[in-house]
């Protein structure tokens, strides 16, 4: 009965001690926000489905980022908040105080009678 309780025990100490290096040496990874890849793949699609259309081409060989940020307001959810930064050879990078937020480039090479290209910067963030 002695023998069997002492092996009783080491099975114990060795589960518990196991126990422990499980614990100390897996690490949890951080799960993403789920909620800005949404936003990201809207922005997308919203930015796509402009210049599908010529809109944002049109749009951003003019500089008019007001014209293009009414547009992409129809595409994207109600709840965020965006901005539409059009660059040439400099690109200025705004400061959003924010909990959450997201960005989706977008490049154009140009339109007719104008080869310039640009690079398109959606901005989008939350504070929920």
């Amino acid at each position: 009965m002695k023998g069997v309780m002492k092996t009783f025990e080491t099975v114990i100490g060795l589960i518990m001690v196991m126990m422990a290096f499980v614990a100390l040496y897996t690490s949890q990874e951080p799960l993403p926000e789920f909620d800005t890849v949404s936003w990201k793949a809207a922005g997308q699609k919203a930015m796509e489905s402009l210049d599908y259309s010529n809109l944002l081409r049109y749009d951003a060989m003019n500089n008019n980022t007001a014209a293009i940020e009414a547009r992409l307001s129809s595409y994207l959810p109600a709840n965020i908040d965006s901005m539409a930064v059009v660059c040439g050879a400099s690109c200025p990078t705004p400061t959003i105080n924010a909990d959450r937020s997201a960005s989706v480039h977008y490049l154009i090479s140009g339109d007719v009678g104008n080869s310039t290209s640009r690079e398109i910067i959606l901005y989008m963030w939350s504070n929920d």
